[in-house]
């Protein structure tokens, strides 16, 4: 959840950007709400689309063994 404080943080920003317009403090306090809240649900998103550590493996690590299926040779006589 986005506070209120970095809102207001924020629109104070946007406010200054624009030369200090007078009547448009809605305007930056929702603007900067809007921000912070898409901001946020980028990095929510970000977050949950990692893989856990756990599926990586490190590339010194040892590979695990695997045979070789290979076909034995018959004699000739």
């Amino acid at each position: 959840m986005v506070k209120d404080e970095d809102i207001r943080k924020m629109a104070y920003s946007i406010w200054e950007k624009e030369g200090r317009p007078a009547g448009k403090d809605a305007e930056h306090y929702y603007g900067a709400k809007k921000i912070l809240e898409e901001q946020e649900a980028a990095s929510a998103t970000a977050k949950q689309s990692v893989l856990p550590e756990s599926t990586f493996q490190s590339p010194s690590a040892p590979k695990p063994f695997e045979p070789h299926a290979t076909k034995r040779r018959s004699k000739k006589a």
